[in-house]
């Protein structure tokens, strides 16, 4: 189906020179499910992903959260710079993925945000470096967190000793 639409695939498998996947990645996203061939409406194959981005947001001071860098396997770090996303699983629906941001990407517990309704739809079209002669559809949903912050602690007052 690749092929048959004009797609290089030789520059998949030379993955390691052009910088794109290999076409096992390629494959396994598909079969994993994150990420879906389908035709436009000019009938020209594209690649669509599923992504969803949390907006976490301190509600005492309306501070986002941006995740700045994150540790490799190897012990360094890559600069992000980003809100914090992952691709939607076939399994899960658009919350569903919020709450495994938070508690895998982020290590927070899910009942440390409150996930607001409804989620933001914003559709992106452009060609990755991954994915040569691809074209690649985004379909983002942005969805707004505030967190949860613990009530101040507060002392009892001693009961009176008779």
């Amino acid at each position: 189906q690749v092929e048959g639409a004009g797609v290089n695939v030789e520059m998949y498998d030379k993955s390691a020179l052009y910088g794109t996947k290999s076409l096992k990645d390629f494959s396994a996203e598909l079969i994993r499910g994150e990420a879906a061939l389908v035709r436009d409406a000019k009938g020209d194959l594209q690649r669509v992903v599923d992504v969803v981005m949390l907006i976490i947001v301190h509600p005492a001071t309306g501070d986002i959260l941006v995740q700045t860098e994150y540790e490799k396997k190897d012990g360094s770090k890559a600069l992000l710079n980003r809100l914090p996303g992952a691709k939607c699983r076939p399994d899960e629906n658009q919350f569903l993925s919020a709450r495994r941001i938070l508690r895998r990407q982020l290590d927070m517990d899910e009942n440390d945000a409150n996930i607001l309704h409804p989620a933001r739809l914003i559709e992106e079209e452009r060609p990755t470096d991954a994915y040569p002669g691809l074209k690649t559809v985004y379909r983002k949903r942005l969805i707004r967190a505030a967190l949860v912050l613990e009530p101040t602690p507060t002392i009892a007052p001693e009961a009176p000793t008779n």
